[in-house]
């Protein structure tokens, strides 16, 4: 469901029953006041993350399973265009030793929806020793493609 609140400036909240949660996004072109956006949310009884709490979630997590879910969060929380920082802990999250967190990692580059990142789906597609890992990149690049994100 999607709400346009202003110009430019909407929530969509999203039920995802695979991660079994619900949340809230605010997307905005633009850096206006959201102020009012963020304190009718927080109101609400619903906690607000920024990139500095979703980056950080990532960086304290002390299990594979923590470390997953913040990389999912961090993949929906994920400014419109890449980011340094989110690219930097999505890029590791790949190469981790579990083969979860890899997933998640996965995970967190599908919600992002980078372009810059289909040649790194097609990579470890091919290339990750865990057969699950490959093949949620490969189905990760296909939606990629069908979708249009990386195209020239």
């Amino acid at each position: 469901m999607v709400w346009e609140m202003a110009a430019g400036f909407f929530l969509t909240y999203v039920r995802d029953r695979k991660l079994r949660t619900a949340y809230i996004v605010m997307t905005s072109r633009t850096t206006g006041d959201l102020g009012p956006y963020e304190s009718w949310i927080t109101a609400c009884g619903l906690p607000l993350c920024g990139d500095d709490d979703l980056l950080r979630a990532i960086a304290e997590a002390s299990t594979t399973e923590e470390k997953g879910r913040s990389l999912v969060r961090a993949g929906i929380g994920a400014p419109l265009n890449p980011d340094n920082r989110y690219s930097q802990e999505f890029i590791e999250s790949v190469s981790d030793a579990s083969p979860e967190v890899r997933k998640s990692g996965i995970m967190a580059i599908g919600h992002a929806e980078w372009a810059p990142f289909r040649e790194l789906l097609d990579a470890v597609a091919q290339q990750d020793p865990d057969a699950r890992v490959r093949s949620l990149a490969k189905r990760m690049s296909t939606a990629f493609g069908e979708a249009g994100v990386g195209d020239a």
